[in-house]
């Protein structure tokens, strides 16, 4: 049986950009202009790039434009809708080129560096719906207007919706109490969805895993982690990389906004020794053809053999990974013999950080449902729509 608030609900098309991005799009401001969004569970933030442009990444739609929406309102620095006590909001003796001081400001630095600049607004949002707007807008949506990006920014996208549960983001603004979404893999013809306000499905195959709070970062999305296992023999990694630890932001973080599953280095490191006594020969490491991954082998395409992997969540339950979901494919043609291969990267990396953050590629096909009631994820494997 379906779940969901039928006078909430809300639901768009979800694509997969083909970039590890996934993207939804938006009606913004009166008349609507439509923008696409990276979807991103691990920041909390709703801004677009919008004119005029300090220093602006190139984009595939046109740049929402606050001179030509009706709707558009700025937020004053001293308004209560300016709090000042969120990092990421600047104080009113702050200054950022292009903005007044009367503004309300905001700087959201990301982890890879990229960072977004602008003022606090509110304004009009409608998503699409196999390009259709919703018939009953969102109105006075309080979201970022970014004149100054900078980054690793793709132009699959015009900003960033941020789904975590911070005090700005979406699911706070609409008390989202449920979401779901299922991130398409690359053989996946059609878009899926983002559902608001939804909690199903439940199905036999459905796996259900404890939402934890981190008091360091309460608006981010840590899950109960007990470890990985290769072909059901648990990875000897101790379980101290994976607790929530007080006054630490250690644990492990659900992360649409990234692709690849990065892991403690000194974690890593142990993993990718097991994972290696597990392949056949014929998996040769060779160098990444893409600097973000670490380990890749050349292999035959229908010769190579590798462990099954496996996580293990803290309420017993665990999630088989498919050979899709674990490694990101690259054709590859020997210079020698002319014969085709691939090569086939693992969607693991080693971080300096003392979190892991599970990323959208180990990922991509289940459909993932927050409870935010009942503080779980249910993971459902080859569930997109």
């Amino acid at each position: 049986m379906v779940t969901s608030d039928e006078n909430k609900f809300h639901r768009t098309s979800l694509y997969n950009m083909l970039k590890g991005n996934y993207v939804v799009y938006s009606m913004f401001g009166f008349p609507p202009q439509r923008n696409a969004l990276l979807v991103d569970t691990g920041s909390d933030l709703l801004w677009l790039q919008c004119k005029p442009c300090i220093t602006c990444f190139n984009q595939s739609e046109l740049l929402y434009d606050p001179s030509e929406s009706l709707s558009y309102k700025e937020i004053d620095c001293n308004s209560s809708k300016c709090y000042h006590e969120q990092n990421f909001i600047d104080n009113c003796g702050a200054t950022i080129y292009g903005t007044s001081k009367r503004s309300c400001r905001f700087e959201y630095f990301y982890n890879d560096k990229s960072y977004s600049r602008g003022k606090m607004i509110t304004e009009t949002m409608a998503f699409l719906i196999d390009g259709n707007p919703m018939e009953n807008p969102e109105d006075n949506i309080t979201m970022g207007c970014a004149n100054d990006n900078k980054g690793i920014h793709s132009g699959d996208y015009s900003g960033i919706l941020g789904l975590g549960r911070g005090r700005y983001s979406l699911i706070s603004q609409l008390k989202v109490n449920s979401f779901s979404f299922c991130l398409p893999g690359p053989n996946f013809m059609t878009a899926s969805t983002l559902d608001l306000f939804y909690t199903g499905p439940y199905k036999n195959t459905t796996i259900i895993a404890p939402l934890l709070l981190n008091q360091r970062n309460p608006s981010l999305y840590y899950i109960g982690f007990k470890g990985i296992s290769l072909n059901d023999e648990m990875v000897p990694i101790p379980s101290s990389y994976w607790d929530i630890i007080p006054n630490s932001s250690q644990g492990v973080i659900m992360d649409s906004g990234s692709f690849l599953t990065s892991i403690p280095i000194k974690a890593y490191k142990i993993f990718r020794k097991r994972f290696l006594e597990f392949t056949t020969n014929n998996m040769i490491l060779v160098d990444p053809p893409i600097d973000i991954f670490d380990t890749c082998f050349s292999t035959s395409p229908l010769e190579y053999r590798v462990p099954e992997v496996k996580f293990h969540f803290t309420d017993t339950s665990s999630l088989t990974l498919t050979t899709l979901q674990v490694f990101e494919f690259f054709p590859y043609q020997d210079p020698i013999t002319k014969e085709e291969e691939l090569v086939a990267c693992l969607a693991f990396v080693p971080d300096h950080n003392e979190n892991t953050i599970i990323g959208s590629k180990l990922l991509q096909g289940t459909r993932q449902t927050f409870d935010l009631v009942h503080m779980n994820i249910k993971f459902t494997p080859r569930d997109c729509y």
